[in-house]
């Protein structure tokens, strides 16, 4: 995984440990659209695409 996405990637395990510990099974994981690098990062920590959001912005 590349070095800019470690501190990332620590949160997520963090957060991972927390969920396990509470016996939370599930989690939501709101990632902006375009943000690569975290939806890689993501996959890579075996989440998968579940939802995919759409809006409409207004002038």
């Amino acid at each position: 995984m590349p070095k800019k996405l470690d501190g990332a990637t620590d949160l997520f395990s963090a957060a991972e440990a927390a969920r396990a510990q509470r016996g939370d099974h599930s989690v939501l994981v709101v990632c902006p659209a375009d943000w690569q690098s975290k939806i890689d990062m993501l996959h890579q920590l075996g989440y998968l695409n579940a939802i995919t959001w759409h809006i409409k912005m207004v002038e």
